[in-house]
């Protein structure tokens, strides 16, 4: 395995297990699709095709991780207009979707989840 390659699996790994259990949110894509992350499909391709040629198979999933959390999002605010009910009912539904949908944003997009509280 090249340099390259050992270094940008080493890297991902660190991020794995150092940063991405703190950060506070999921990948998109492996949250809708119940898949593995970006993270960790990007270090299996890099790890079959090496850093040079896995170039735009990252770029695909990274799209279609943006796709993921844009497709979330979407149902969050047609969920959150549907509710036509009152204040109280409207508030407890944001507070149970919290769980379902404010913590799934990709690294590479944000998803403001305020809503939730």
């Amino acid at each position: 395995m090249p340099i390259s390659t050992h270094s940008a699996i080493f890297g991902i790994t660190l991020y794995q297990r150092l940063l991405s259990p703190y950060k506070g949110y999921r990948c998109a894509h492996a949250a809708l699709h119940q898949g593995s992350s970006c993270s960790q499909a990007i270090k299996l391709i890099i790890a079959e095709k090496g850093v040079w040629r896995s170039n735009g198979l990252v770029q695909q999933r990274f799209a279609e991780c943006r796709a993921a959390a844009l497709e979330i999002r979407q149902r969050y605010e047609d969920e959150d207009h549907k509710c036509s009910h009152s204040k109280k009912h409207k508030d407890k539904r944001r507070q149970d979707n919290c769980l379902d949908y404010c913590d799934l944003p990709c690294d590479c997009i944000h998803v403001d989840c305020n809503p939730c509280g």
